[in-house]
C-alpha cells in the first residue's frame, strides 16, 4: 500500500482497522468465520475494526464498568507506560461555537446538492442513495477517525487522531555553505505531535468535543475489541514509526495507560483476528523481508514468531477465512522495483500459514478489503489501484477453495481517491464507493456482479487522506466521514 497519510516529519505505515467503524485502507476481520455477507463476524471490524458498522455486531454492548490493567506482558515481560497517557475526561477539545458543538453539522452548511426522488421521506429503499454533504470543521490535522459509542447513548461517536505540525529549525551542527536540512528539537522529539480526541455524536450528524489525550508513539490506524478478555473495548493502535500499542478500555467510554507491543519488524500493514482458534484476539504484522504472527492470551499479552522472506516487500495484509475451513487466510499486497501483486497464505490455525496464490501485475494498492457485495456466499477481494491519473476498484471473486478468480473493474475515479464499504442504499446487501476530488460513486450490492455504477454524491474532496463509515443517524443507512480538502461529511438522508 503506497498511499499513506502523512505526519509532521515522516511517512507512516500502518496496520489497517476495518469499519467498524472506520475502515478507511481495509478489513481487519477478527474472528476465525465469516458472516453471511462476506465480512467477518467480529466486534472489530475493521477499524478497522471495532465493530464493522455494517454487520449486526454492536460495540456498545461489550462496554461495561470494569477497568482493566495498564500493562501489557509481552514475551514473558511487562512494558510498562507514562501513566499521564491515561485519558483526562475533564479535558475537552476546543469547541467550535458558542454552545459547545462542533459547526458544520446542521443543514445551513451543506453544500447545498440537492436530494434526489424519493429522498427525504424517512423510509430507505433499494437503490435509492440520499445523501448531504456537511463540511466538519473540527477535522483539521485529522490523519485517522474511527466511530463507536463511546457514552453509551445509542449515537456513534467520532474518536479523531489529530496529528499537528512540529515546530522544526535548520540543523545547526552543520556548515553554513551546506544546505540546511529541518531537524526536531531534541526536546520536541520527546513529546507526541498526536492527539485522540473524542466528539460525542447527537445522533443527527452533529457532534461535541469530548475527552482528549496523547498516544503512545506515533500510530496511524485504531482497532477496537475486547483484547483482555473483560467484556469491555479496548483501543489497539499501530504505526510503523513505533511500536503497536494497547490501551484498556475503562468501560466508561474512556482508555487507560497505553502499553507498547514490541515486534520484530516496523508494522507496514497489520490485521487483527484469533488467527489460533482459542478464542483470543491475536494479530499479524508484515514488513519489507518478514511477517510476524503476534498470538494474544486473552488478558492483554502477547508472544511474537517471526517469519523471514528475503527479498520480499509485503505492505499490507488482510485476515479472512477464503476457504472456510474455520481458520484465518491472509491477503496481502506485495510490492518491489520488478513486481506488484496480491498473494494469499492459508492458516493452518496453529499461527503458522501455507503458501497459497502469486497473483502478479496488479498494480499498487491503496485500499483493500473483503466484502460478499452479491450476498450470494462468494465473497471477494477488493483491491483499489492506483493507475496514472484514475483510480481502478477491482474484485477478486473468492471460489470454494480460497483460490482468486480473474479480476472484474467495478468502479473507475479520478487519481488519489479512497473506497470503503457499507450499506449505502435501503437493502440489506454490502456496497462498495469510491472518490476523492470528482465525487462519489457507488457499486450497490447485487448479483449478478458487478453492477453499473451509480452516483452516490457530487460532493468532492481534494487530496483524501482516510475515509470512515458509520450509520452516525441512526437511520439504517450507513454514513461517510472523508478527511481532506474540506473534510466532509456525507450524512444519509433516506
Amino acid at each position: 500500500m503506497l498511499v499513506r497519510r502523512s505526519f509532521a516529519f515522516a511517512a507512516a505505515l500502518a496496520c489497517t482497522p476495518v469499519p467498524a467503524t472506520t475502515d478507511t485502507q481495509g478489513d481487519t476481520s477478527a474472528a476465525s468465520t465469516s458472516t453471511s455477507d462476506g465480512v467477518s463476524a467480529s466486534t472489530t471490524g475493521g477499524v478497522t475494526m471495532t465493530p464493522d458498522p455494517t454487520t449486526t455486531a454492536d460495540p456498545t454492548t461489550t462496554a461495561g464498568p470494569t477497568t482493566t490493567t495498564g500493562s501489557t506482558t509481552t514475551g514473558g515481560s511487562t512494558t510498562a507506560v507514562d501513566p499521564t497517557t491515561t485519558v483526562d475526561p475533564t479535558t475537552s477539545a476546543d469547541s467550535t461555537s458558542t454552545d459547545g458543538t462542533s459547526t458544520g453539522a446542521t443543514d445551513t452548511d451543506t453544500t447545498g446538492e440537492p436530494l434526489g426522488p424519493g429522498c427525504g421521506d424517512g423510509q430507505p429503499a433499494p437503490g435509492e442513495l440520499c445523501f448531504q454533504a456537511i463540511e466538519l470543521d473540527f477535522l483539521s490535522f485529522v490523519d485517522e477517525v474511527a466511530f463507536l459509542d463511546f457514552d453509551g447513548d445509542g449515537h456513534l461517536d467520532i474518536l479523531t487522531l489529530e496529528s499537528l505540525p512540529l515546530p522544526l529549525v535548520p540543523d545547526p551542527s552543520l556548515k553554513p555553505a551546506a544546505p540546511l536540512p529541518l531537524k526536531i528539537p531534541s526536546g520536541v522529539v520527546r513529546m507526541s505531535a498526536q492527539t485522540f480526541i473524542v466528539q460525542f455524536g447527537d445522533g443527527e450528524g452533529g457532534f461535541t468535543p469530548g475527552p482528549k489525550w496523547h498516544p503512545l508513539g506515533y500510530p496511524d490506524e485504531m482497532i477496537f475489541d475486547d483484547f483482555t478478555g473483560d467484556g469491555v473495548v479496548d483501543l489497539f493502535t499501530s504505526g510503523i514509526n513505533s511500536d503497536p500499542s494497547l490501551s484498556p478500555g475503562t468501560g466508561l467510554g474512556t482508555f487507560g495507560p497505553a502499553s507498547a507491543i514490541p515486534l520484530p519488524l516496523d508494522a507496514r500493514g497489520c490485521d487483527v483476528g484469533d488467527i489460533d482458534g482459542d478464542g483470543d484476539l491475536d494479530f499479524v504484522s508484515v514488513d519489507n523481508g518478514a511477517f510476524a504472527v503476534t498470538l494474544g492470551d486473552g488478558l492483554g499479552g502477547f508472544t511474537t514468531t517471526l517469519f523471514p522472506a528475503a527479498n520480499v516487500i509485503r505492505d499490507d495484509v488482510v485476515m479472512f477465512d477464503l476457504d472456510d475451513d474455520g481458520h484465518l487466510d491472509l491477503v496481502i499486497n506485495r510490492w518491489g522495483y520488478d513486481v506488484d501483486a496480491l498473494e494469499t497464505m492459508f492458516g493452518v490455525g496453529d499461527g503458522t500459514f501455507t503458501s497459497g496464490q502469486l497473483l502478479t501485475g496488479t498494480g499498487q494498492f491503496s485500499s483493500m478489503f473483503v466484502v460478499d457485495a452479491a450476498d450470494d456466499g462468494r465473497p471477494a477481494v477488493f483491491v483499489l489501484s492506483d493507475e496514472g491519473a484514475v483510480t481502478v476498484l477491482r474484485s477478486f471473486t473468492v471460489a470454494d477453495d480460497g483460490t482468486l478468480a480473474e479480476p472484474q473493474e467495478v468502479l473507475t475515479g479520478g487519481w488519489s481517491a479512497l473506497a470503503a464499504r457499507g450499506r449505502f442504499d435501503g437493502d440489506a446487501r454490502l456496497d462498495v464507493a469510491q472518490g476523492g476530488f470528482s465525487g462519489f460513486t457507488a457499486a450497490l450490492g447485487q448479483d449478478p456482479w458487478p453492477p453499473a455504477p451509480v452516483p452516490l454524491s457530487s460532493a468532492g474532496v481534494e487530496d483524501p487522506r482516510y475515509i470512515a463509515v458509520g450509520d452516525l443517524n441512526a437511520d439504517g443507512i450507513d454514513d461517510l466521514v472523508i478527511g481532506g480538502f474540506p473534510d466532509t461529511l456525507l450524512l444519509s438522508r433516506p
